[in-house]
């Protein structure tokens, strides 16, 4: 994957736009990949046609404590979300990431276990290229890297922290330190920042880091978030995103997207 010349331009999140075009959605929206393909496909294919070069399986909370499932459900999800996202892109260049999101821990649980199983799903179906998102620590994240590349040396990687504008996440890891570590493991092909914060908070932030020779990614909110019973607003504009994205890419960030659908003025994260 070559983006030295140009920023690799991700899509949206799925879980804000599909709450915004179904009168009733799911309240899981990974398990649309099962009984609303067609509004998933439409989404990916919307996101294609605005010009984004790589789209994320809906899949962000495809594991049991997440869907509240056994993983069958899991796999069913994984699988369908993979086969809509590979239909969308057909015929075009657009890249297809399998989209992992942290587990929530529950005591008893083997986290390695779990992610093990869903990252061998991903591989047996014929994922090529990963990212694991809104992560707030990276425990297992280097493991899990070597353990993809150890199937699949070809494998693409990119690896994100949700931080605040302080940039530390919110059990208090330093996304600093974390841009340290990780771009030193030749296994992890990119690292950066998602969601929790908006666009210019990120832009600050970035500019104090050594991004230098690094592949970095930065996908916000399209503004910082407020939470009123229980729901959470943006009211910054796609044009604010736009402009502010654009001076992300301006300082060397490589891979640029966004954390919820900008065309929303309210959501439910994902």
């Amino acid at each position: 994957m070559n983006i030295k010349e140009k920023p690799l331009i991700f899509d949206g999140a799925m879980g804000t736009y599909y709450a915004s075009v179904k009168e009733k959605p799911l309240s899981k929206c990974e398990l649309a990949n099962i009984y609303d393909r067609n509004t998933i496909l439409n989404i990916h294919k919307e996101y294609i046609s605005a010009g984004c070069m790589a789209i994320k399986t809906n899949t962000f909370g495809a594991n049991k404590i997440s869907l509240e499932s056994d993983f069958d459900t899991v796999k069913d999800v994984i699988v369908k979300g993979y086969e809509i996202a590979m239909e969308a892109s057909r015929g075009t260049e657009v890249l297809v990431f399998a989209d992992i999101g942290p587990i929530p821990f529950l005591e008893m649980l083997d986290l390695w276990e779990a992610y093990k199983e869903i990252v061998d799903l991903f591989l047996k179906i014929g994922a090529t290229h990963f990212i694991f998102e809104t992560f707030s620590s990276d425990e297992y994240l280097p493991e899990l890297s070597k353990y993809i590349k150890g199937k699949n040396p070809k494998a693409y990687i990119l690896m994100e922290l949700s931080v605040s504008p302080e940039g530390f996440t919110r059990i208090g890891i330093s996304g600093k330190k974390f841009i340290e570590k990780v771009s030193q493991i030749s296994t992890i092909d990119a690292c950066g920042f998602n969601c929790f914060s908006g666009p210019n908070h990120l832009l600050k932030y970035i500019k104090t880091l050594n991004i230098e020779n690094k592949t970095i990614s930065i996908m916000p909110n399209s503004g910082y978030p407020t939470v009123i019973n229980n729901r959470t607003f943006f009211n910054n504009s796609k044009e604010y995103f736009a402009r502010q994205m654009l001076e992300i890419a301006k300082v060397g960030v490589g891979i640029i997207g966004d954390r919820k659908s900008t065309r929303l003025n309210s959501s439910h994260h994902p």
